[in-house]
């Protein structure tokens, strides 16, 4: 039985690691979709930690796909808490890491450990800020670090020493007739489009490694002190109908206790063991020298015994944790995104509710980072203040958003991107660009530069150019072409701040008329006539006409949609 138990565990592992790598954008037909048919979500989805506490803190309920999590509840309640030693990826590399890192066989007692039940003190101190609206969650949830690891580290890692190493390979006569073939799989298959680089890898990573090096100290450390997750999985499956019962044959030898990973069993009275620690790895049955233990729903001698150890949480400990977490909230709320403008380069991914609830929903996992096909979605720093830490935003500089791409609101595990078809997407307003004309070259150094311009995507040109007249560095008159926004149709992909040849760009994108926010409502007029002259690359004034009706949050009103029609078109990957 505790052969089957590896097998599964591995093989979830190595499950979680193809959902990661088979999140990779491919194009298919000019839109963009994620190579796995299998939801890349899927441990979150069956996360109850991260979905309560979105609900919690969001006071809503998300529209995701909520049957993977009720199925789980439904086996936890029966088998108690084994997700902890058969499914869980991070479980799993602890595991592994006990292998390089040996705790010791007959540990010694550390005065600074905490108690086992300090990891329930951080679930209350996590459901009390829920209850005040600030989700951190994805601070402690296993999954996420685990996720965020991966995404922003390990993949990026292993992906440049291949691109380093096989990638030139094909250079070397007869190595080649070798390397090319592994380099095409692997680009078709493990490679993203390029190069992925993310903010605070080394961080993630570090925060890995350390829960893995705690491996040293004591078996599961993680699991036995710190992981939410684990205990509410305890807390849940404590009356659990799968159990440990011990027969009258035990010689209380010990070996069961000294084996145990989260020291469920008492070394006193091997019969005495705790169900909440118990993660049913069953190598207390394995190692049994009297053929003792078994684990069933029911006894099948007469003889077997259960005996289960009191919860031992303090009032002390209770207390202490809605102390912190009421003592961290002031300084988790008061960031620069609460602010009445906010700050103009928070730049949300598509589909981003309004900023209160898009916090109160993220749970910093990552997921719209790795899946988004040029890398800009970036994890947000100390900038935009505490709660905002990690949390995705649009960096032009490092990559654009892809106008026909929709893959960040697919995988969002919680809803805090809104599902968002092809048409909504390309509407949807993640801010304005503006010119910086002290620095842009046509302004600056009276020359022609049409960079901005040629790629801007949407249907009708978001930039435009105009003539005008002015003396260059020689003092030659002459006509040239300067570029302008036209508000009504920009979206704030990003791309004219990305592809700008001038250094450190003269274009940028600004949080300001954002769709997600109604209050910042751009208030143009576009009359049809202006529209098809603008499309036609007309003048400054076709561009900028206000004539008859009134587009809100930026959008050209519905008479004159520049994308050919008035209602949401299908979704291509549907």
């Amino acid at each position: 039985m505790r052969t089957f138990r590896r097998s599964i565990q591995i093989a979830s592992f190595f499950l979680f690691w193809y959902l990661l790598i088979a999140m990779r954008p491919v194009i298919e037909e000019g839109f963009y979709r994620p190579e796995s048919a299998i939801w890349p979500y899927l441990y979150f989805t069956t996360n109850p930690l991260t979905y309560l506490s979105a609900v919690a803190a969001s006071r809503t309920i998300p529209a995701v796909n909520y049957i993977p999590l009720l199925v789980l509840v439904v086996f936890v309640l029966l088998l108690g808490r084994f997700y902890c030693g058969w499914l869980c990826p991070l479980g799993a590399m602890i595991d592994g890491a006990a292998h390089i890192w040996k705790p010791p066989r007959k540990p010694q007692p550390l005065n600074w450990l905490p108690s086992p039940n300090l990891k329930i003190y951080i679930l209350a101190a996590i459901a009390v800020m829920a209850l005040f609206g600030v989700n951190v969650v994805g601070f402690f949830d296993p999954i996420t670090i685990v996720t965020r690891a991966m995404t922003a580290s390990i993949q990026p890692y292993l992906e440049w020493i291949i691109r380093t190493t096989i990638g030139p390979l094909y250079q070397v006569p007869g190595v080649s007739v070798v390397s090319e073939p592994v380099y095409g799989f692997l680009k078709q298959h493990f490679l993203t489009l390029q190069q992925p680089v993310f903010q605070s890898s080394l961080l993630y990573l570090a925060i890995l490694l350390g829960i893995l090096g705690l491996s040293k100290f004591r078996k599961r450390f993680w699991c036995r002190y710190l992981c939410p997750l684990g205990a509410f999985h305890a807390l849940a499956g404590r009356f659990g109908f799968w159990r440990r019962r011990v027969g009258l044959t035990c010689n209380e030898c010990g070996v069961c206790g000294h084996i145990c990973r989260t020291e469920a069993i008492d070394r006193k009275d091997a019969v005495r063991y705790d169900p909440r620690e118990c993660i049913r790895c069953m190598d207390c049955r394995a190692v049994c020298p009297q053929d003792a233990i078994e684990f069933s729903f029911a006894a099948t001698t007469p003889s077997a015994r259960v005996t289960d150890r009191d919860l031992d949480v303090t009032r002390r400990g209770l207390l202490s944790a809605l102390g912190a977490s009421l003592v961290a909230l002031p300084f988790l709320r008061t960031s620069p995104a609460k602010a009445s403008h906010g700050h103009w380069r928070m730049l949300r991914p598509p589909g981003a509710m309004r900023e209160e609830t898009f916090l109160a929903r993220c749970i910093r996992c990552g997921e719209c980072m790795r899946a988004c096909p040029q890398h800009a979605l970036q994890p947000a720093l100390l900038q935009f203040g505490l709660e905002a830490l990690w949390t995705p935003v649009l960096t032009p500089r490092v990559g654009y958003c892809e106008y026909n791409c929709t893959l960040c609101v697919q995988v969002c595990p919680t809803g805090a991107l809104e599902v968002l078809n092809q048409r909504a997407k390309q509407r949807f307003r993640m801010g304005t660009a503006f010119f910086d004309k002290n620095r842009c070259i046509p302004y600056a150094e009276n020359t022609d530069c049409l960079v901005c311009e040629e790629v801007c995507p949407t249907p009708v040109k978001a930039i435009q150019m105009r003539l005008e007249t002015a003396a260059d560095d020689k003092g030659v008159v002459r006509q040239i072409k300067r570029p302008y926004i036209v508000d009504a149709y920009c979206v704030g992909c990003g791309i004219c701040e990305n592809k700008c040849p001038v250094e450190g760009s003269a274009v940028f994108v600004a949080a300001r008329y954002e769709t997600r926010n109604p209050e910042t409502t751009l208030r143009v007029t576009v009359s049809r006539s202006a529209m098809g002259a603008a499309a036609e690359g007309g003048s400054e004034q076709a561009g900028a006409a206000a004539a008859s009706e009134t587009a809100p949050a930026g959008r050209p009103p519905a008479a004159a949609d520049p994308y050919g029609g008035s209602g949401a078109a299908p979704n291509p990957y549907e």
